[in-house]
């Protein structure tokens, strides 16, 4: 399962580019997990789909618990099907996080797509 995390983790490399400098070198998904790494990978994933801000969580609990609702909120706006609530992203399990990883992967993947087709026209 660690390769498969580790090509899950390399597909987000356009969005992992817009994190703050110095970004950890994240080689698995539970690293990223225990680095409370899921946020801003989000945030940044999301940057990219919708053209938002590349967001950090907050420090206080009830500020997170706000900007984490908030995010589950743009991912659902970009087409997630999965189970998604302020939890999923505070409180991340490895499935959850996969689900949610590999579908904003496979996004960034059609978006790019989109994208060089346009500049091809």
């Amino acid at each position: 399962m660690e390769e498969a995390d580790s090509l899950l983790l390399s597909s987000l490399s356009p969005a992992l580019k817009l994190l703050p400098a110095p970004a950890p070198n994240v080689s698995t998904l539970q690293s990223l997990l225990s680095l409370n790494l899921l946020y801003p990978v989000v945030s940044a994933s999301l940057s990219v789909l919708d053209g938002g801000d590349v967001e950090e969580l907050p420090k206080t609990t009830s500020k997170k618990h706000r900007a984490c609702a908030k995010m589950a909120e743009r991912v659902k706006a970009v087409g997630y099907s999965g189970e998604m609530g302020y939890n999923t992203i505070l409180y991340p399990s490895l499935q959850s996080s996969r689900s949610l990883l590999s579908y904003l992967a496979e996004s960034l993947q059609k978006n790019s797509q989109s994208l060089e087709e346009l500049e091809a026209s």
